[in-house]
């Protein structure tokens, strides 16, 4: 995973960035691309346009909703991040916070992948602090299941990221 905005900040980067990115993808490596909001949407499709980020059918990015520090987010978020993209994209969604469930199951009735647990929120969708982490993936794998998606295997799971697990 690397956080696009962090690699290349700005076009004084696009060249060293991308040399390492196209020396990741020569080593058969898989960047999952963390995109934060629409403008590092705009500047991943630019990147990608411009041949900075290898721009493969693989291509795999994580879009994230809100912050440790602010929860000021809207579930419309997502809805707005994937129809910034041009080109259909391979995507996963993570979400910070108490909306993360809300979001997890918009993001599951969309047809992308998610990402759940205690690195981005600790509750459950009534408020009380989980027991364990899988409690809180618990919640997003019955999610999937009541609208008939298939969970990953984690076979199935590394193939999603490329083959790199």
């Amino acid at each position: 995973s690397l956080g696009l905005r962090e690699i290349i900040k700005d076009e004084t980067a696009a060249e060293r960035g991308a040399r390492f990115l196209s020396e990741l993808t020569q080593r058969g490596c898989l960047a999952q691309y963390i995109l934060y909001n629409i403008d590092d949407i705009q500047w991943y499709q630019r990147l990608c346009e411009e041949g900075v980020v290898p721009t493969l059918k693989e291509n795999l990015v994580l879009l994230v909703l809100g912050r440790y520090s602010n929860e000021g987010y809207q579930t419309n978020n997502l809805e707005q991040y994937l129809r910034a993209f041009k080109q259909p994209v391979r995507w996963m969604v993570c979400a910070f916070g108490v909306k993360e469930h809300e979001i997890m199951r918009q993001a599951i009735l969309m047809g992308g992948n998610t990402r759940v647990g205690f690195e981005n929120n600790l509750y459950l969708p009534d408020g009380r602090l989980a027991k364990d982490n899988a409690e809180l993936v618990a919640l997003t794998a019955n999610y999937a299941k009541a609208v008939g998606r298939a969970l990953a295997d984690q076979v199935q799971a590394a193939n999603l990221l490329g083959g790199c697990c």
